[in-house]
């Protein structure tokens, strides 16, 4: 018996110590609060997320001194975007987006919350108001894409019908991307 103790003794130990990591860090955007791992996943976070000529010059005109500074501009800029183009301005719009490293702990995530396997590489969920994405997917189109469906979700006060949740959402996209 004592051996059995000796070894929760240890393991117990082990998760004072070492407690699970699941978000290491995150950033504080005017309208969202993005958690990510490391600096690394940050960086490539921010050099997939490319926003093109038509919203480079709205993210150069803010202060970025960091590659942090620069993501939540980015961030702030495409909400703004998206906002502007279905005019819905959500009051006091704030959302959470999770940063995964693989598309398939995206996918984990989704089946965590809703039970279910789904076919996405990205998704935004109404139920915790947060978007869930990879860094391999995180380019324009797909970014730009989910945080519509976080600004018509918010917009609404009522759940809109999910196909005019997509056609909003891709239309915007759509105005974004060309």
């Amino acid at each position: 018996m004592p051996k059995i103790n000796g070894h929760i003794s240890l393991i117990m130990l082990a998760i004072l110590l070492f407690p699970s990591v699941s978000w290491a860090e995150k950033i504080k955007t005017r309208y969202a609060i993005f958690f990510f791992q490391n600096h690394d996943q940050l960086e490539e976070f921010n050099d997939n997320l490319r926003v093109g000529k038509q919203l480079y010059y709205l993210v150069k005109k803010r202060k970025a001194r960091t590659v942090a500074d620069e993501v939540k501009n980015k961030i702030d800029v495409i909400v703004e975007k998206v906002q502007t183009i279905l005019e819905f301005y959500p009051d006091e719009l704030k959302f959470r987006i999770h940063l995964y490293e693989k598309v398939k702990d995206v996918k984990k995530s989704y089946q965590k919350i809703y039970g279910r396997k789904g076919p996405y590489v990205a998704f935004y969920s109404p139920r915790n108001n947060s978007v869930y994405i990879s860094v391999e997917d995180a380019g324009l189109k797909v970014f730009a894409h989910e945080l519509a469906h976080v600004v018509i979700e918010n917009y609404y006060t009522v759940p809109t019908p999910p196909k005019i949740h997509e056609f909003l959402a891709r239309m915007a996209t759509s105005q974004i991307v060309r």
